[in-house]
């Protein structure tokens, strides 16, 4: 009977830890955008406000325990270390107990993170959009784009955006500008930080956003995992859009609108 009841904890136990698995296995974020992705075998750490990097890791009851690959068998290396505070469907709260652990979120409080795909801000009222991108080593497309609240859409291609060359204007379908304005209401945007490294021989990025009388401008390689969607849907939302040659040439967009009215 005591052997039943020993393997019936052991069993409970490792249901336990499958489920508190599980429900960790999803992209977090806090309220300044950074990113902890965790999946069965990882967790990527990326963001505006932390230092980003990949860690294996291990749970052991209530604390999560990471380190980088490379001394993840190094027993000098005591890793980053934090207790996780609290754990439910939608919120993740994690408490740094070492400096490692600190450094990673430049704080030494409680971390709260909650499930990225229920993050929405519907208070966002989008105003007007520009954005441009350069050519790299590669085929990266060139190409500038100011997209206003109406649907309206200007164009210019420079290189390696497809078959469209030269300066166009139309509008976007009512389906991707919902799209481009759930993308916009998902992160926050104003948190981002106003310059990105460029990379060496990488594609480079100008955006301004402009929303609720406020203005972000951004420069660099925008790359953070939060953009990745925006920055993919501004490439290539031209495929989808209404659009036809412009006999005016759309030079000026070349050097963004001071205004959103503009």
């Amino acid at each position: 009977m005591r052997i039943l009841f020993i393997i019936a904890f052991l069993v409970a136990s490792f249901l336990t830890l499958q489920g508190q698995d599980t429900v960790l296995f999803k992209s977090w974020v806090d309220n300044q955008g950074d990113i902890f992705q965790i999946n069965d075998k990882q967790i990527i750490v990326d963001g505006p406000h932390c230092f980003t990097g990949t860690y294996q890791y291990k749970v052991l009851n209530d604390t999560l325990i990471m380190r980088t690959l490379s001394y993840w068998d190094d027993p000098r290396n005591k890793g980053l270390i934090f207790k996780i505070s609290k754990l439910t469907g939608d919120s993740l709260m994690l408490k740094p107990l070492n400096n490692n652990a600190h450094t990673l979120f430049n704080t030494k409080s409680l971390i709260t993170l909650v499930d990225l795909r229920i993050v929405k801000d519907d208070s966002f009222v989008f105003e007007k959009l520009y954005f441009s991108s350069s050519t790299c080593w590669g085929k990266c497309p060139a190409l500038t784009i100011v997209i206003e609240s109406n649907r309206r859409i200007k164009f210019i291609s420079e290189k390696y955006t497809g078959v469209l060359k030269g300066s166009y204007k139309g509008s976007l379908t009512k389906k991707e500008y919902a799209r481009l304005i759930e993308i916009l209401k998902r992160y926050p945007v104003d948190s981002f930080p106003s310059n990105y490294t460029p990379w060496m021989d990488g594609q480079t990025h100008h955006l301004i956003i402009w929303h609720n009388g406020v203005r972000k401008e951004i420069h660099g390689s925008i790359d953070s995992q939060l953009t990745q969607d925006l920055i993919a849907f501004l490439i290539t939302c031209h495929r989808n859009a209404i659009l036809w040659p412009s006999f005016k040439k759309l030079s000026q967009l070349s050097s963004p609108p001071a205004k959103a009215g503009n």
